[in-house]
């Protein structure tokens, strides 16, 4: 049996929830791609999809749960592919290195 070893920048759990007009959604993909600090900030995008109730837990690189600290933009993604767009002002978030990392996203 092989076991996968992760060797990038530390990883911090990020869950949250998608709500639409009060109600969960489900079955959607929801990706952070990382606002880039420089040219030398090595993050890629973390990405989940949204559970019955709602609810997403981030996935790295498979099987590597969470995202490294940063600023990151909030892309949700129906169930034919397309982007859906969020509310004004609501689509980046922080991943914290410190803290929970809990996010409740409106479309």
């Amino acid at each position: 049996m092989t076991r996968e070893t992760y060797s990038g920048l530390p990883l911090f759990p990020v869950h949250g929830k998608l709500i639409s007009k009060t109600e969960p959604v489900d079955g959607l993909r929801i990706q952070f791609m990382p606002v880039i600090a420089g040219p030398d900030d090595p993050r890629s995008s973390a990405e989940g999809v949204t559970t019955k109730d709602g609810s997403f837990d981030l996935i790295y690189m498979a099987p590597f749960e969470g995202a490294p600290a940063g600023k990151y933009e909030i892309i949700v993604y129906g169930k034919q592919g397309a982007p859906l767009g969020l509310p004004e002002g609501t689509s980046t978030v922080t991943v914290s290195d410190s803290g929970k990392n809990d996010f409740e996203i409106n479309l």
